[in-house]
């Protein structure tokens, strides 16, 4: 990767928000228990080649090796991508979103083609934020690069989200007829995202207040608390559009979305201040049993084949 690639991310701070710092100190730690479990589990394999004799033996624990490595290494993947997902949908906490976003750049700046995918998501982030200006200067950048359809399409629904909340409606539905031209080469699942945004925008834009709540019912079946914050406020915005109440709905923005610029916008049409964030977390219990369990089982091999060859070496 080029220099000045480098200096782009090595000059993005991460955000001083302290629940964001804990969830990136807490996949940090776990990134480094992996790597301590890696290490261990390496070392146990290299004392255990040294005993084995026949060419079967060595195929066979070599195998294992390397299942048990990417097995290791796909648990860690999953782990990251969930918590980041969480950071948005559960927690709903961009400062934890761009947070990790930034350290996972930083870890991947040989794979330019994640390395644009995590700049494109501290765009996003900063979108949620409400900080237009930063979150253009990633879109610039990532914009000007090659890249897929699947990216090209999440980079114009960042630029569709910047306009829709400016509102800028003539230049939202351009960026809406930008994606429809790409959206059929596009994969199902991204396709139907893109899909549902489109109508969203096109539908709040055009204050079908029956249409805009139909999309929303979809939008909702995602089940989590970050989508059913954004129905409610897209379906407060066509109620006020038309002249028509819509408290409840920004109500309910104001008192779920924490400090993204929708719950703000609510609060300040509402005229609320005194609304306290609340950051709903998962433990992960789960997860910490595995690396617990994995760490025991590493270290007592790493140990009893080290105690082994020493015997028998001494012997």
């Amino acid at each position: 990767m080029k220099k000045n690639n480098k200096e782009l991310i090595n000059k993005v701070e991460y955000l001083e928000n302290e629940e964001a710092i804990k969830i990136l100190k807490s996949v940090k730690n776990s990134d480094r228990i992996f790597y301590i479990i890696y290490f261990l589990l390496t070392i146990s394999y290299i004392l255990l080649m040294i005993h084995v004799i026949s060419t079967m033996g060595l195929i066979l624990i070599t195998v294992l090796y390397l299942i048990l490595s990417l097995d290791l290494a796909l648990t860690q993947k999953r782990y990251t991508d969930r918590v980041m997902k969480e950071t948005i949908e559960k927690t709903i906490l961009p400062e934890a979103y761009i947070n990790l976003n930034i350290y996972n750049a930083k870890k991947i700046l040989c794979n330019e083609r994640m390395y644009k995918y995590s700049l494109n998501n501290i765009a996003y982030g900063y979108i949620l934020l409400g900080d237009f200006e930063e979150a253009k200067k990633f879109i610039k950048y990532v914009d000007s690069k090659r890249k897929d359809l699947i990216l090209q399409s999440q980079i114009i629904q960042n630029k569709m989200e910047i306009l829709f909340l400016q509102e800028n409606i003539k230049e939202c539905n351009k960026e809406c007829a930008n994606l429809e031209k790409i959206i059929k080469f596009i994969p199902g699942k991204y396709k139907k995202e893109a899909r549902l945004n489109i109508n969203l925008k096109r539908a709040i834009n055009e204050k079908n207040f029956q249409k805009t709540d139909e999309l929303c019912n979809e939008l909702e079946k995602k089940k989590k608390i970050f989508y059913k914050v954004k129905a409610a406020y897209y379906r407060g915005l066509v109620q006020e559009r038309r002249k028509e109440n819509c408290d409840e709905y920004y109500k309910f923005v104001a008192e779920n979305g924490n400090n993204i610029i929708i719950a703000n916008n609510a609060r300040k049409k509402l005229k609320i201040t005194d609304i306290k964030n609340i950051y709903n977390k998962s433990n992960h219990i789960a997860y910490k049993i595995f690396k617990f369990i994995a760490l025991l089982l590493v270290i007592y091999s790493t140990i009893f084949w080290s105690m082994y060859t020493i015997y028998i070496f001494n012997k």
